[in-house]
């Protein structure tokens, strides 16, 4: 059985009458942090709900006798801070202590004044060593006083001997019926009335169960009375089972994971919420994740592998010929548990660095004229030659594009199809606000290929320029390939989901390309809110060509495109655009996922006019995710 380790929670309630009740000078309240009264809360350990007694004589109070009050159980930020709770101080079988409020809290404090607010939640520590569990109809004897588990609804009672408190919350319910703003130390009727039907009843018990670490967005959307407690344990047995295998799953390539996923095991957020807090901390600069195809091959073995050796191995049916290029196919076919061809072969990801390297230093010694060691791309440090060569010679990589490389499955990401609202009401009340929405997109490999034709007789010579020639080639129609899916791929037919298919994304009618209808690119944006700073265009040379050339008033030689820019956003072109596409928007927030597996097909058994050729096949796995819709626009039907 899992320990656990995080921190529970119980309702509070603040006192507003007497000597302890509201001090507007110093903006405070007294507060009832926890009693010894039984409470149901949610056991993190065992994943069901039980009855649980915090005795005041074991309580660790910190040497300050303070807290931070948050807001609902939020610790990710010092934004969630609202003031602190002070003079902690055990008065029988109750911990009190004073919610002082922070002054830039005005709005939650006239609330609190005004008696909308009136319950707090602790956050604790709990020690499994100092707690004694009751199953129903047991009891024991502590410092002579009977504990006994009598309750009908079969929830076992925990006896906490010493537990510490962590953090106070402001919450719109309680659950532990003493806890409260002062006004309330002595029940009224009413009070009293609602602890009998909370002892009465396991459906009121289910109800106050929401209130154990659940956020209010999602307690407003909770239908407790439809729900039972064995519905509620197996969600939330699938929510945390599906926090811990994605943070586990990524925990390489994201700082303090284990922290999130405490944090969000203690808090109550969605999946969804989980992801998107994991996506932000994620470092997507190299693999997240060692492909299936990444088998381990030493530094001479990586020197020795020839792609053109297998390929010539293929040609004259002598495969053995191809020593560890033969074995690393081999290997990998059994870890993917994919058949043997004695037309294909797979390729290391990492094999592609150097062709990759030398291909980009000619790049760079063509642009700038450089011929100095400072001036090349380095090998040593790429993961993954495909896809630092799609980094840096493709447009869409120039633009900053995400890349999520060495995947090793499918992957499920959060994509965010609206932003959230806001309203007014009491505290605690859900309102009518509408939350930022994200949903799931799965994220599937997707087979995609480019072709080249030699001779025969070419590709039978072992010189590198030749071996260069020919993976330059094959990488270059790889990138278009996956550029062009990117921006239009249909997402049926196994191709990705590209840029201009994709439901949420903004359009402007470009018929006639004139200064207000680029304007209306960036103002379709920043209407969703989603415009961001790094914004780029990207549309086909000849649209590039009549912007520069377009007049932003008739009649004065200044032109929509001015020293590489668009209303003061870079443009670039490809060939890879759809003529009469012009793309605009945040590029970051569109996602190439690539799984790492490159296969190689050699067919020379081509007739006809193609007799005595070979053509090469190159296979990519990758597919596209936009995960933000609302921060791109397309423009279309342009002349140009």
């Amino acid at each position: 059985m899992r320990k656990f380790e995080g921190i529970y929670s119980r309702s509070a309630v603040v006192i507003r009458e007497g000597n302890k009740g509201i001090n507007e000078e110093e903006r405070s309240i007294g507060n009832i942090v926890a009693t010894e009264d039984p409470t149901v809360v949610f056991d993190w350990a065992r994943w069901e709900p039980i009855r649980e007694i915090l005795l005041m004589s074991g309580v660790e109070l910190p040497e300050s006798k303070q807290i931070p009050l948050l807001r609902n159980h939020s610790r990710w930020s010092d934004e969630d801070v609202v003031g602190s709770t002070r003079n902690l101080t055990v008065e029988g079988d109750i911990l009190t202590g004073r919610n002082f409020i922070s002054e830039v809290e005005a709005n939650l404090w006239t609330k609190i004044r005004e008696g909308h607010v009136t319950d707090t939640s602790v956050g604790y520590r709990t020690y499994s060593e100092h707690s004694i569990r009751l199953a129903p109809g047991e009891e024991t004897n502590i410092d002579g006083k009977v504990y006994r588990n009598d309750y009908a609804d079969g929830m076992d009672l925990i006896i906490r001997k010493k537990w510490k408190p962590m953090e106070d919350s402001v919450t719109p319910i309680g659950a532990d019926q003493r806890s409260k703003m002062r006004s309330e130390l002595n029940p009224s009727e009413d009070v009293l009335k609602k602890i009998e039907l909370i002892e009465a009843g396991l459906a009121e018990q289910n109800k106050r169960l929401s209130d154990v670490t659940i956020t209010i967005k999602e307690r407003s959307e909770m239908k407790p009375t439809e729900k039972n407690a064995e519905d509620a344990v197996r969600e939330e047995r699938e929510r945390v089972s599906e926090i811990e295998e994605w943070g586990k799953r990524f925990g390489n390539s994201i700082p303090k994971v284990d922290e999130l996923i405490s944090e969000a095991r203690s808090s109550g957020i969605s999946v969804l919420e989980f992801k998107e807090r994991c996506w932000e901390r994620m470092d997507k600069s190299k693999p997240v994740e060692t492909p299936a195809t990444d088998l381990d091959l030493t530094g001479k073995e990586m020197d020795d592998y020839s792609p053109l050796r297998m390929i010539q191995s293929i040609i004259s049916g002598k495969r053995e010929e191809a020593g560890i290029e033969r074995e690393y196919d081999t290997a990998v076919r059994e870890v993917l548990k994919v058949a043997p061809r004695k037309d294909s072969f797979f390729i290391h990801p990492k094999v592609f660095n150097r062709f990759a390297a030398r291909i980009l230093n000619q790049r760079t010694m063509k642009t700038s004229g450089s011929t100095t060691g400072a001036a090349l791309v380095g090998v040593e440090h790429m993961e993954d030659g495909f896809i630092e060569y799609l980094r840096a010679a493709s447009v869409l990589g120039e633009a900053g594009i995400t890349i999520l490389s060495g995947l090793k499955s499918d992957i499920s990401l959060p994509v965010q199809t609206s932003e959230g609202g806001f309203a007014w009401g009491e505290e605690g009340d859900a309102g009518s606000a509408s939350d930022m929405n994200f949903t799931n997109k799965t994220a599937s490999p997707k087979f995609g290929r480019g072709q080249r034709k030699y001779t025969k007789t070419m590709m039978l010579q072992s010189a590198p320029s030749i071996e260069l020639l020919v993976m330059k080639d094959l990488l270059g129609k790889a990138r278009n390939g996956v550029e062009t899916a990117l921006l239009h791929g249909t997402g049926a037919d196994n191709q990705p989901q590209g840029l201009a298919n994709t439901s949420g994304v903004g359009s402007v009618n470009i018929s006639s390309l004139t200064w207000n209808k680029i304007v209306e690119f960036e103002t379709d944006i920043e209407t969703a809110d989603a415009d961001i700073s790094t914004m780029q265009w990207v549309t086909t040379p000849g649209i590039k060509g009549a912007l520069k050339t377009t007049p932003i008033v008739d009649g004065y030689p200044m032109f929509i495109m001015n020293n590489g820019e668009v209303n003061g956003y870079p443009l670039k072109s490809t060939n890879n655009v759809s003529a009469h596409h012009l793309f605009f928007g945040a590029w970051e927030q569109l996602i190439l996922c690539d799984w790492g597996m490159y296969e190689i097909m050699v067919n020379d058994k081509l007739a006809g006019s193609d007799a005595g050729n070979v053509e090469i096949t190159i296979f990519v796995h990758v597919d596209a995710v936009t995960k933000y819709p609302l921060s791109f626009s397309i423009g279309s039907n342009a002349v140009a």
